[in-house]
């Protein structure tokens, strides 16, 4: 019986692909749960410059939708 298991996991991934699909669809806008964030004064130089580059993106990215 070795196409069993070639059913079942191609069954498999048409359901876990259907369903991520439809999550995606379902979010109304990929931007929803993107915010801006703001850096602390004790944070390292690196961190702020990852929190800038953060907030550019957001502002690049969902800011136009």
């Amino acid at each position: 019986m070795p196409g069993v298991p070639m059913r079942l996991t191609s069954a498999t991934v048409l359901c876990l692909t259907l369903m991520l699909i439809a999550g995606c669809s379902a979010s109304g806008s990929e931007c929803a749960w993107v915010k801006t964030i703001q850096a602390d004064p004790a944070d390292t130089m690196a961190t702020k410059r990852q929190v800038l580059d953060h907030n550019d993106k957001v502002n690049e990215f969902c800011r136009s939708r």
